[in-house]
């Protein structure tokens, strides 16, 4: 019986531990439960959040359409200027398909995606997906009290894929974000496009006020830009001062100082740090040349050194033969480098054959006392042109009555009557001829012969190759036009 008692007592004990065990495990489920629900802000949003599963399955999904921005945008802008890329052209966004391929056919190549601002800060972790909550919740409006970022919202319309941003302009600066940058957003902006498109993103930047745009340093700055553009040089600053007192005033005063003597001009900037020396070099070399060229006959041989408007070597001519720099032998290279102290302090102005001919008439033909001039600004000396005055012509082209020689007319006058004998007239939209042909001594039979009224700009807006030599057995007055002349005037 006493023992039956205790078996009973240790089951009782059994269960009030079972029992115990079990109302700490509820216990804890409804701790878990009361968090979950404090933790939501709305009445039934954590189910929503967690049940919803096709919900989930679309945060998930993978967007095969992007939107990019092609030209980088992370130099510095300012307010109240022009947005650009970082070489200076418009900035340039496209649509792109899963094989990276801009798509220019179809319903997308034409859609219609707004431009927007982000925080600096967003996909800092350069992930290639994002959720299309978090991109628009990034998205940075204006300040209280301060104007829209944009004066406009922002609209483009894709052709074949492509649009560039032009004229765009903020209009307040980026201090007051906490990462104090800024990126420009692209995101799909059309209802009739059902497909999923993942936004694009540039690079961040700065954006600071627009009073100090003049004195920002370019990322190419020209020759004649100030010494103090160049980067590490202040505008107030010793360095400035420095340069100045060696009469090194703009970037080209520096450059040529360079190409002369680079080991002289960095004992003088001693105190520049190699690092900083580095850049200001860098920057300054990134400036493209001038037109101006330059020339050294070496003494006593038939050799002369070329320089470029910076005073840098570009090559050398031996026995009238010209060589570029990089082909120059290294005996020719010695002789150049010996001479070329000596050719800084003599050097003239040089005429090459690959100068612009804007600025200069190459002469390509010569023969028989006259030459042809090639370039588009060539103009034929009026000294050369026959100029004759008559009364009335015939319907054949003849000339019925002459007169005198007189003086051309005023240069304002719109219209001149000109006689002269014109072999060869090609437009600036046909290709001259490799070589002039010769002169026949007899009229042609296939020419047309006799006066007609040629505008002023005729010799200006022409390429023209002439050869002013009287017809033989003709009037001195006679004009001999081809039948393309004709047809023009």
């Amino acid at each position: 019986m006493q023992e039956l008692y205790q078996n009973s007592q240790l089951q009782h004990k059994e269960v009030k531990e079972l029992i115990s065990e079990r109302n700490s495990h509820i216990q804890l489920i409804w701790e878990r439960l009361n968090t979950l629900i404090s933790e939501t802000s709305e009445l039934g949003e954590h189910v929503r959040k967690y049940s919803d599963l096709r919900a989930l399955s679309r945060q998930r999904e993978i967007r095969k359409y992007q939107l990019k921005f092609v030209n980088k945008c992370c130099n510095d802008k300012y307010s109240r200027h022009d947005m650009t890329a970082d070489d200076g052209s418009p900035i340039k966004v496209a649509i792109y398909d899963h094989e990276n391929r801009i798509i220019t056919n179809g319903p997308l190549s034409s859609v219609l995606v707004k431009i927007v601002a982000l925080d600096g800060e967003f996909n800092k972790e350069n992930k290639e997906q994002w959720s299309e909550n978090s991109f628009k919740t990034s998205i940075v409006h204006c300040r209280p009290g301060k104007q829209p970022l944009f004066a406009n919202e922002l609209y483009l319309r894709l052709e074949n894929g492509v649009a560039h941003l032009c004229g765009a302009k903020f209009q307040d600066n980026s201090s007051f974000v906490p990462s104090k940058k800024f990126r420009l957003g692209v995101m799909a902006a059309d209802d009739s496009i059902s497909e999923k498109i993942l936004e694009g993103i540039s690079e961040s930047f700065a954006v600071k006020d627009g009073r100090g745009y003049q004195k920002k340093k370019d990322l190419f700055p020209s020759l004649s830009d100030p010494i103090y553009k160049l980067k590490k040089i202040g505008e107030n600053g010793d360095r400035r001062k420095l340069l100045e007192n060696m009469d090194i005033n703009i970037v080209q005063d520096f450059l040529r100082f360079y190409n002369k003597d680079m080991n002289s001009l960095r004992e003088a900037c001693r105190n520049i740090p190699d690092h900083d020396w580095n850049i200001i070099v860098g920057h300054a070399l990134s400036c493209k040349p001038g037109p101006e060229r330059y020339s050294y006959c070496i003494p006593g041989m038939d050799a002369k050194i070329c320089f470029n408007s910076l005073y840098s070597i570009v090559g050398a001519e031996f026995d009238g033969k010209y060589i570029s720099y990089e082909e120059l032998s290294s005996t020719q290279k010695s002789l150049v480098e010996m001479s070329k102290m000596t050719a800084y302090e003599n050097l003239k102005v040089s005429k090459y054959e690959y100068k612009d001919p804007c600025h200069e008439h190459e002469v390509i033909a010569e023969y028989k006392g006259s030459c042809c001039l090639r370039g588009s600004c060539s103009r034929l000396p009026l000294s050369t042109l026959s100029t004759r005055f008559h009364d009335d012509i015939s319907p054949q082209g003849e000339v019925l009555e002459s007169a005198p020689a007189q003086e051309s007319p005023r240069p304002r006058q719109r219209w001149a009557k000109i006689m002269t004998v014109v072999t060869i007239l090609h437009f600036l939209n046909k290709k001259p001829q490799a070589t002039p042909p010769e002169i026949s001594q007899t009229p042609s039979t296939e020419s047309c012969f006799g006066m007609t009224y040629v505008p002023d700009n005729l010799l200006v807006e022409a390429d023209i190759e002439m050869c002013p030599t009287p017809m033989t057995g003709s009037s001195s007055g006679m004009v001999e036009l081809p039948y393309e002349l004709w047809d023009w005037c």
